[in-house]
């Protein structure tokens, strides 16, 4: 009965089922509404989906799925306050949710407060070590934190749960080259070079190490011409 329990929307599965107490619309109505709602989240129509998900909200409050839903929203938006008060509400609700623990590093990363958003992506592979998204964005943070050591770690955990993934082989290999290993660096980069000889981001890493090393400018400045003259690293 649909009064009774309303499914969450499909990009939370882990969200438990909505039980509605006190209907102030009719059962078609919030059907309605929540199936628009997830047609603009899936189109990653952010201002749609979240006035939707705010009404939702009202309707059904203390939902960890409609909450972890508006607060990606907000956090599409760029309103990172009201995004941390719903993933936080949503966390009181299901403190277990690792989409949530995500969603709140995800938001501390782009506000640059790192020191939370470390201990947001720790929380989510404390719930689940092997969670591709929490170690490829801790190892991010941990480099800009300048703490490549660990941030290594990570990425050689990486590897093995994907072997096959070039731009994670390419992040490690960097990360080599910042503990200090500036041949194992090349070596490895070379290496994927080979086998991804038009892959513009192991270009970026290899030229700006090569600008390091003395017999290597000319080659680093070929590479630089050929990613439009662009370094990252």
């Amino acid at each position: 009965h649909y009064g009774d329990i309303v499914g969450v929307a499909g990009s939370n599965p882990a969200a438990p089922t909505i039980k509605i107490e006190k209907m102030r619309k009719s059962e078609k109505e919030i059907k309605k509404i929540f199936e628009e709602a997830n047609k603009y989240t899936k189109d990653e129509d952010w201002k749609k989906s979240k006035d939707l998900w705010q009404e939702l909200d009202e309707l059904v409050p203390e939902n960890h799925g409609i909450q972890y839903n508006l607060a990606q929203c907000f956090l599409r938006l760029g309103q990172y306050e009201s995004a941390k008060e719903k993933f936080l509400l949503a966390n009181k609700v299901a403190p277990l949710d690792i989409n949530v623990h995500y969603g709140l590093g995800r938001t501390y990363e782009v506000e640059r407060d790192y020191d939370q958003a470390v201990k947001a992506y720790q929380k989510c592979l404390k719930i689940d070590k092997e969670h591709t998204n929490s170690l490829v964005r801790l190892a991010a943070v941990y480099r800009i934190l300048k703490d490549p050591l660990s941030a290594l770690k990570l990425y050689k955990k990486l590897n093995e749960l994907h072997p096959k993934d070039i731009n994670i082989a390419i992040d490690m290999s960097a990360c080599v080259y910042e503990v200090g290993h500036i041949d194992t660096s090349i070596s490895l980069l070379e290496g994927i070079m080979k086998k991804e000889p038009e892959n513009k981001n192991v270009k970026k890493v290899l030229a700006r190490i090569y600008h390091q090393i003395e017999d290597k400018k000319e080659e680093a400045i070929k590479l630089d011409k050929e990613v439009d003259g662009e370094i990252t690293f």
